[in-house]
C-alpha cells in the first residue's frame, strides 16, 4: 500500500477549525472543540495552503501525510 496514494480517511463530521497559526517552521491548528494539534516542520508555503482550510478534513486532503499526527 503507498501512502501517498492511499485513500485518506476522514471524520463524516467534519471539526471546524478555529485559527492557524504558524511561527518558526511550527503550524498550530486550533479547532472550535478546543483540539490544538501542533505540526513541525511546516514551510510557509505548505503554510499558505493550509490557511485556506475550514475543517481538519481539508487539511488532511490537501496532506494525508498529517493524518498520522492528528489521530
Amino acid at each position: 500500500m503507498n501512502i501517498l496514494t492511499s485513500p485518506v480517511h476522514t471524520s463524516q463530521n467534519p471539526t471546524l477549525i478555529q485559527a492557524i497559526n504558524w511561527e518558526s517552521n511550527s503550524l498550530t491548528i486550533t479547532c472550535q472543540s478546543g483540539k490544538v494539534i501542533e505540526f513541525c516542520p511546516v514551510s510557509f508555503f505548505e503554510y499558505m495552503e493550509i490557511s485556506k482550510a475550514i475543517t481538519l478534513n481539508e487539511i488532511l486532503m490537501y496532506n494525508p501525510l498529517l493524518i498520522n499526527r492528528i489521530q
